[in-house]
This record gives C-alpha cells, sequence and structure tokens, in this order.
C-alpha cells in the first residue's frame, strides 16, 4: 500500500511541476498550456514581447518557434524515465511543425534546469 502512495504522490509532483513550468511561461508573457497525452507536456507560443525562458531576451520579431517542452521531477537522472526512445518521440513531434523540442528538469528540493536538444544523449545530430 505505501509503493501505491509514493506512486500516486510521484505523479501529483510531475504534474504539479507541469503547471509550474506552464506558470512561469505565462508570467514571461508566453502562452502555454498543459497537456494531457503525448510526448509533450507543455506547448508555449511566443507574444510580442514574452521573454525568452532560458537566455532571459525579450520577443520583438516576427515570431518565436514554438516550445514542446517534456517535463521530469526524477531524483537521479533527467532521463531516468525519459528514455531514447521518448527522445526520439519529442524531437520527431518537434520537427514537424517546426518548434523547439526542451526538456526542463525540476528534481525535489532543487530548481528547474532547462536543458536544449543538443544536450541530451544520443542527440548531438537531431537539434531542432
Amino acid at each position: 500500500m505505501k509503493r501505491m502512495a509514493n506512486t500516486a504522490a510521484k505523479s501529483q509532483r510531475g504534474r504539479d511541476r507541469e503547471t509550474d513550468v506552464r506558470d512561469a511561461l505565462e508570467h514571461a508573457g508566453w502562452k502555454a498550456f498543459r497537456t494531457a497525452s503525448g510526448p509533450v507536456d507543455v506547448v508555449a507560443l511566443c507574444t510580442e514581447g514574452a521573454t525568452h525562458p532560458v537566455y532571459g531576451t525579450p520577443h520583438f520579431g516576427p515570431f518565436w518557434s514554438p516550445l514542446l517542452i517534456q517535463v521530469k521531477s526524477t531524483r537521479k537522472s533527467p532521463y531516468e524515465r525519459f528514455g531514447p526512445s521518448d527522445r526520439q518521440d519529442l524531437i520527431s513531434t518537434a520537427k514537424s511543425i517546426r518548434a523547439e523540442a526542451w526538456l526542463v528538469w525540476w528534481p525535489p528540493a532543487k530548481k528547474p534546469q532547462w536543458i536544449a536538444v543538443h544536450e541530451w544523449p544520443g542527440a548531438k545530430n537531431e537539434a531542432t
């Protein structure tokens, strides 16, 4: 019974982190949406004057690419539950709509880390 409660708590933490990422993007001026399924947890669309979540630069041009974000709250590693096939699914989805793929790793009691696709294991030549 304890294992089931632990799994439920981890799932809730994951959903909370996804919501926190969405809220942070909205605070930075993006239109962001938490998804219910698939390889993407959060979709973010740029608005005029939005600030890039990683680079901190404001947007005042035609557009930035949409962001497709996978959020992980695992303790050990950002890739602990984000294996090669999951990474490839996100990369393929992003490429198909000319979006940027990102991983946000937000382990318990730590700050979030935005990890660009070119930093993912095995994704050196897959950057979007």
